[in-house]
């Protein structure tokens, strides 16, 4: 399975070869509680991470010189380190024997896996996990080409745009330079994709297509002040931050949020509507652990893995890093035209 994370973890199938009579996955989505942070660490640091026999014995490691008591060893680059307990159990419960992860790595971030199950133990010669590593790193490095050459048209138009809004806010001489943005051809939606766009400048509200009222704006602008004191803030999911944002959802799900200092803070901002979306999960991923009930009760992986549909709601699409670098670059321009003009006056 080709298996590939989202911003918060989750994973989702998206490609898979398997035998026939095998139960299809693609397209089933897994909470990021499967895959723990510890656990993603050792992927990003190991292109492979191997199980030849789920139902091994583990042997403990013994120190030559017990009296010295030594540190604890670092066995995350060692073949063969055991794992979970609890990891063990979740593969017995899918009914593998054996399984692989081949990382998939994306400027030094955790893309996804190549994960490969079988279903009875299965030693792999050290010929073949070196054809697999080989595989995940090639991948890896095509991932990164694949998404610039799909970037190119738009960082194209995004640098034929940057230069005009640059010499349009140049022109404004009032203390609204913001207007330049939202006032005429070509607009700030382009920048992002966005659907609408507004911009804040000591409480004057300018707006740009299917935006919240500017009250809720305003509002909004105020919360940031108070509570989010990034210069580029970025959410595709307002509402999990800001619950009043369930009143605009239809237009205000998703935001990009520009904080200019001047003193006082100042905003662009760029709004995506609600996205409903169904999710199939593999099971219900608010039960991905059970606990059991014995004298000794520990929590156990779940033993389901029947398809649990999500309906998905108050969030839009999600924002692309090239759309957020281009809204990062536009913060950096305005800066200086501001700093030009109160030099200037």
């Amino acid at each position: 399975m080709i298996y590939q994370f989202d911003r918060e973890w989750n994973g989702k199938v998206v490609a898979e070869d398997k035998a026939q009579e095998m139960e299809p996955f693609t397209g089933l989505q897994y909470p990021a509680s499967e895959i723990p942070q510890q656990a993603r660490e050792l992927y990003t640091h190991n292109w492979l991470r191997l199980i030849p026999d789920a139902s091994y014995t583990l042997s403990d490691l013994v120190s030559a010189h017990p009296a010295e008591t030594p540190e604890p060893l670092d066995l995350s680059f060692s073949v063969l380190r055991s794992v979970s307990p609890m990891h063990l159990e979740y593969l017995k419960n899918m009914e593998v024997g054996a399984s692989m992860s081949i990382s998939l790595i994306r400027d030094g971030q955790l893309w996804g896996l190549i994960a490969c199950h079988h279903r009875i133990a299965r030693q792999l010669p050290f010929d073949l996990r070196l054809g697999c590593e080989f595989i995940g790193k090639f991948m890896s490095l095509q991932l990164a080409a694949k998404e610039k050459s799909e970037d190119t048209d738009f960082k194209r138009r995004i640098n034929e745009l940057r230069p005009v809004f640059f010499e349009r806010m140049h022109q404004l001489q009032s203390g609204d330079f913001l207007e330049g943005l939202v006032s005429s051809k070509p607009d700030i939606l382009e920048l992002t994709n966005a659907t609408g766009a507004a911009t804040v400048y000591h409480d004057d509200c300018k707006t740009l297509g299917n935006t919240p009222e500017k009250t809720a704006i305003l509002s909004l602008c105020r919360w940031l002040s108070q509570e989010i004191r990034q210069d580029v803030f970025v959410t595709d999911a307002l509402s999990k931050r800001y619950p009043k944002a369930v009143d605009f959802r239809e237009s205000g799900s998703g935001l990009i949020a520009l904080r200019i200092p001047e003193p006082g803070d100042h905003y662009v901002m760029w709004f995506r509507p609600e996205v409903i979306q169904t999710v199939n999960w593999a099971s219900n991923p608010a039960k991905t652990y059970e606990r059991a009930q014995t004298p000794e009760a520990r929590l156990s992986p779940r033993k389901s893995f029947e398809s649990w549909k999500e309906t998905v709601s108050l969030r839009s699409l999600p924002w692309t890093s090239i759309e957020i670098e281009a809204a990062g670059e536009l913060r950096r321009s305005l800066i200086d035209v501001d700093l030009g003009r109160q030099v200037a006056l």
